[in-house]
């Protein structure tokens, strides 16, 4: 982790790995859940699904230093601080570069739902 996230990440949320879908049931498959140090904050913005290039309005978006979650993923916060506790598609994953903080910062990432 790195000395940024260390201070600026200190909320943490779910994350279930989808591991595959079945055409004929139409259902997901889901890995083992795991947990993430981040922020996130609520807000609406545009922006574009990279699978169905469908614009959609964004809900929640999770920063986070942490590579592992993917596009279409799911993930909850784990806070007390939101009512609804129910995971949600990861329908985009952002990259933002940390090099201006010195060259031992590695990237962020948005994960917006």
């Amino acid at each position: 982790m790195s000395s940024l996230a260390r201070w600026s990440y200190t909320e943490t949320a779910e994350v279930r790995p989808v591991l595959g879908f079945n055409p004929l049931t139409q259902d997901f498959s889901f890995g083992e859940t795991y947990t993430i140090l981040c922020g996130w904050q609520d807000k609406a913005e545009t922006k574009i699904d990279p699978d169905s290039g469908e614009e959609f309005t964004t809900r929640r978006t999770y920063s986070t230093e942490d590579t592992r979650p993917r596009h279409g993923d799911q993930i909850r916060p784990v806070s007390a601080l939101i009512e609804s506790q129910d995971f949600q598609r990861i329908r985009l994953k952002e990259s933002y570069p940390m090099s201006m903080f010195g060259s031992t910062e590695k990237p962020d990432f948005g994960l917006v739902t």
